[in-house]
């Protein structure tokens, strides 16, 4: 097809289209933008449209196009003034079809440079993947929930009215979570302290293997009351007959606790006809902050990008970039690659982010900023602009000729934009929807990518719109790296900090029920 597409272009017009590197950039600088947009092409496909966590059995996806397309967004805006973003050998040889086409750089010899490049990013794709989502991997290889095996999906959603089991001496009350348990299958919920009508919104969905033939048997939930000092009290249990639940559809029950003292648990059940991999086991750590680091460095490389080669649309390629990784691992490790959403995470509780997953989560996402800015740095010194600086900095006024905006202005819209980000990202990536035809979460990218298109509109001019500390500090070492300077690094991370600490109180104060209260 791409062939076929290349004569009837060459036909038309009477000549090729060009392959190879563009302005002042050599051969380094187009193989990086092809061999890393390729790699997130074929990344956002094996996560969107592979994975058995996004696409548990009768409940696939329906935005792997979306997130595949999002690549192709966010690379031609950044690299399309670099290597013409073509980051298919199907393009790259139907462009050049006759050979004719060239840069003045090497002619037809840049379609295999180009192809080899493609390659190896698509070689790189299927790494990342098992980097990211290796668990599921075991899955697939005969684990429980592997295939051919019928599945049963459970939400813990709340329970209300539980007894206290502490002492109250100090104000406290019982800290429940719930243990799920079929055979000799068990998990369990995140705790919630000191509350006695508890929702559980995240880490509350899992999944059994059932057998192909036979009664499920039953179903066993017991409320206990977490405990350091002395052995965890139970705050009563449940059995649930499974022979009547419902194949293929949620079944949402609010029953009594035995032994509870009139504590009830509400939770929805659905046997699904075959496996739901990869669902019921939570991605590992090492997963989680490998998803964060990719993330991170890919939204960092696409702003530096547009920065360096003064894209007008860096706002747009930016949300691009990031809706596509959101997608990808979203459901990995939450898909925050901004430190600043990840406080809120941390300061929001109800265990989404706990502190050590959060230090992790800050740590790779600051490094991939950091590699991100040094790479966009090189791209910089060879690019059209390297005499220019790009130093993260207040923009200029309009209103005064040689004039930049004040401090405040700058720090002020930094940490709005940045509350607005955060806010956006607690309520809708980590609330979960209640039990409905399909458990995919399909709008949470989209609302969040918008949020930094807006941002980026918005206060573009005026700050940069950087809303992340990671990509501040990208911006911030690109810079320095030319000459730049990191002054005003410190000021924006602040803020930006501050904006998601704030995000998580507002959240804390409109989303009273996702605390029991």
């Amino acid at each position: 097809a791409g062939l076929i597409a290349g004569w009837v272009y060459w036909l038309t017009f009477g000549q090729a289209a060009a392959v190879g590197p563009k302005t002042t950039f050599g051969w380094f600088h187009a193989g990086i933008s092809e061999l890393f947009y390729t790699a997130m092409i074929a990344f956002a496909h094996l996560n969107c449209a592979a994975s058995p966590r996004n696409n548990p059995k009768f409940d696939q996806n329906s935005f792997f196009g979306l997130a595949i397309g999002f690549v192709v967004v966010a690379a031609g805006y950044a690299t399309g003034d670099v290597s013409g973003a073509l980051l298919n050998p199907a393009v790259t040889l139907g462009l050049d079809v006759t050979g004719a086409g060239g840069t003045g750089k090497g002619g037809p010899w840049w379609r295999l440079a180009y192809l080899a490049f493609q390659f190896l990013g698509a070689g790189l794709a299927p790494l990342l993947f098992h980097l990211c989502r290796f668990r599921e991997a075991e899955n697939t290889r005969g684990g429980p929930g592997g295939p051919g095996t019928r599945s049963l999906q459970v939400q813990v959603l709340s329970a209300t009215n539980l007894a206290n089991r502490d002492s109250g001496l100090l104000g406290d009350v019982s800290d429940p979570y719930v243990t799920v348990r079929l055979g000799l299958q068990e998990y369990r919920t995140p705790t919630i302290n000191n509350n006695l009508n508890p929702v559980w919104s995240t880490g509350n969905t899992f999944t059994f293997s059932l057998p192909e033939e036979g009664e499920p048997g039953h179903l066993s939930l017991e409320v206990l009351n977490d405990n350091l000092v002395v052995k965890e009290q139970s705050l009563g249990t449940l059995a649930v007959d499974l022979r009547h639940v419902s194949h293929n559809e949620w079944r949402r029950d609010r029953d009594i606790l035995v032994g509870g003292k009139g504590g009830e648990l509400q939770y929805a059940l659905r046997i699904n006809a075959g496996s739901d991999l990869g669902g019921g086991r939570k991605p590992s750590l090492p997963s989680m902050v490998a998803s964060e680091f990719i993330g991170t460095f890919i939204l960092c490389l696409t702003v530096g990008l547009n920065v360096v080669m003064k894209s007008p649309v860096t706002a747009w390629s930016a949300a691009a970039a990031l809706m596509s990784m959101i997608y990808s691992v979203g459901s990995v490790s939450g898909g925050h690659f901004n430190p600043a959403v990840t406080l809120g995470a941390v300061l929001s509780g109800r265990g989404v982010c706990p502190v050590w997953h959060g230090m992790f989560y800050w740590s790779v996402q600051l490094l991939a900023g950091v590699m991100a800015g040094l790479l966009v740095s090189d791209f910089h010194q060879e690019g059209p602009y390297r005499f220019e600086p790009f130093d993260l900095a207040p923009g200029k006024s309009v209103q005064a000729a040689g004039a930049t905006y004040s401090w405040w202005c700058v720090l002020v819209a930094e940490g709005a934009f940045t509350f607005m980000l955060a806010f956006v990202v607690l309520a809708v990536a980590t609330t979960k929807p209640l039990p409905g035809p399909s458990s995919q979460n399909f709008q949470f990218a989209l609302a969040i990518g918008s949020c930094v298109t807006a941002g980026g509109l918005a206060i573009g001019s005026l700050s940069g719109g950087s809303l992340n500390p990671a990509v501040s500090a990208g911006l911030s070492i690109s810079g320095l790296v030319n000459n730049g300077s990191l002054a005003w690094l410190p000021n924006y991370a602040v803020v930006e900090f501050v904006g998601g600490a704030v995000a998580a109180v507002a959240f804390r104060a409109t989303h009273t029920a996702e605390y029991g209260k």
